[in-house]
Protein backbone atom coordinates (compact mmCIF):
# COMPACT_ATOMS: atom_id res chain seq x y z
CA UNK A 1 0.00 0.00 0.00
CA UNK A 2 1.44 3.35 -1.03
CA UNK A 3 2.10 6.38 1.14
CA UNK A 4 -0.91 8.14 -0.36
CA UNK A 5 -3.36 5.38 0.53
CA UNK A 6 -1.99 5.07 4.09
CA UNK A 7 -2.37 8.81 4.65
CA UNK A 8 -6.00 8.77 3.55
CA UNK A 9 -6.82 5.83 5.82
CA UNK A 10 -5.26 7.57 8.81
CA UNK A 11 -7.11 10.85 8.36
CA UNK A 12 -10.64 11.91 7.53
CA UNK A 13 -11.14 12.01 3.77
CA UNK A 14 -11.54 15.54 2.41
CA UNK A 15 -14.70 16.55 0.61
CA UNK A 16 -12.81 18.17 -2.27
CA UNK A 17 -9.65 17.13 -4.13
CA UNK A 18 -8.08 19.97 -6.12
CA UNK A 19 -5.93 18.71 -8.98
CA UNK A 20 -3.03 20.92 -10.15
CA UNK A 21 -0.93 19.72 -13.06
CA UNK A 22 2.57 21.15 -12.62
CA UNK A 23 4.73 21.69 -15.69
CA UNK A 24 7.26 24.53 -15.66
CA UNK A 25 5.11 26.85 -13.55
CA UNK A 26 7.78 28.33 -11.29
CA UNK A 27 6.60 31.88 -12.06
CA UNK A 28 2.95 31.11 -11.20
CA UNK A 29 2.68 28.11 -8.88
CA UNK A 30 3.11 30.07 -5.62
CA UNK A 31 0.28 32.43 -6.56
CA UNK A 32 -1.90 29.44 -7.50
CA UNK A 33 -1.24 27.56 -4.24
CA UNK A 34 -1.56 30.67 -2.07
CA UNK A 35 -4.92 31.39 -3.68
CA UNK A 36 -6.18 27.89 -2.88
CA UNK A 37 -4.82 27.96 0.68
CA UNK A 38 -6.47 31.34 1.42
CA UNK A 39 -9.98 30.07 0.72
CA UNK A 40 -12.31 30.01 3.75
CA UNK A 41 -13.46 26.48 2.82
CA UNK A 42 -10.97 24.07 4.43
CA UNK A 43 -12.27 20.56 3.66
CA UNK A 44 -9.94 19.89 0.72
CA UNK A 45 -6.63 18.42 -0.39
CA UNK A 46 -4.32 19.70 -3.12
CA UNK A 47 -2.95 17.08 -5.50
CA UNK A 48 0.17 18.43 -7.20
CA UNK A 49 1.01 16.30 -10.22
CA UNK A 50 4.61 16.60 -11.39
CA UNK A 51 4.35 16.47 -15.15
CA UNK A 52 8.10 16.44 -15.80
CA UNK A 53 8.98 20.04 -14.99
CA UNK A 54 12.53 21.11 -15.71
CA UNK A 55 12.38 24.38 -13.76
CA UNK A 56 12.00 24.98 -9.99
CA UNK A 57 8.27 24.12 -9.92
CA UNK A 58 8.64 20.85 -8.05
CA UNK A 59 11.07 22.37 -5.56
CA UNK A 60 8.49 25.07 -4.80
CA UNK A 61 5.70 22.48 -4.54
CA UNK A 62 7.81 20.36 -2.19
CA UNK A 63 8.18 23.38 0.10
CA UNK A 64 4.41 23.83 0.17
CA UNK A 65 3.87 20.12 0.82
CA UNK A 66 6.25 20.31 3.78
CA UNK A 67 4.55 23.44 5.19
CA UNK A 68 1.03 22.08 4.63
CA UNK A 69 1.30 18.28 4.93
CA UNK A 70 -2.40 17.96 5.72
CA UNK A 71 -3.34 19.78 2.47
CA UNK A 72 -0.71 18.96 -0.17
CA UNK A 73 0.34 15.75 -1.87
CA UNK A 74 2.89 15.57 -4.70
CA UNK A 75 2.61 12.73 -7.20
CA UNK A 76 4.79 12.10 -10.24
CA UNK A 77 3.09 11.21 -13.49
CA UNK A 78 4.63 8.39 -15.48
CA UNK A 79 3.61 10.10 -18.71
CA UNK A 80 2.62 13.65 -19.75
CA UNK A 81 -0.99 14.38 -18.82
CA UNK A 82 -1.72 15.73 -22.27
CA UNK A 83 -1.13 12.19 -23.59
CA UNK A 84 -3.53 10.66 -21.06
CA UNK A 85 -7.19 11.04 -20.41
CA UNK A 86 -6.75 14.00 -18.04
CA UNK A 87 -9.30 12.99 -15.43
CA UNK A 88 -8.49 9.30 -15.05
CA UNK A 89 -5.04 9.75 -13.49
CA UNK A 90 -6.07 12.26 -10.77
CA UNK A 91 -9.30 10.37 -10.08
CA UNK A 92 -7.24 7.32 -9.13
CA UNK A 93 -5.22 9.34 -6.60
CA UNK A 94 -7.80 11.64 -5.06
CA UNK A 95 -9.15 11.10 -1.58
CA UNK A 96 -12.01 13.59 -1.82
CA UNK A 97 -15.55 12.90 -2.83
CA UNK A 98 -15.36 15.67 -5.46
CA UNK A 99 -12.48 16.18 -7.91
CA UNK A 100 -11.78 19.72 -9.14
CA UNK A 101 -9.30 20.52 -11.92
Amino acid sequence: MGRRKRRMQDAKRPLLSIFVSVYNLENYIEECLDSILQQPFQDYEILLFDNGSIDRSIEICTGYAQRYPDKSVITSCLFPLWLAVPTIWPAQECGGAILCR
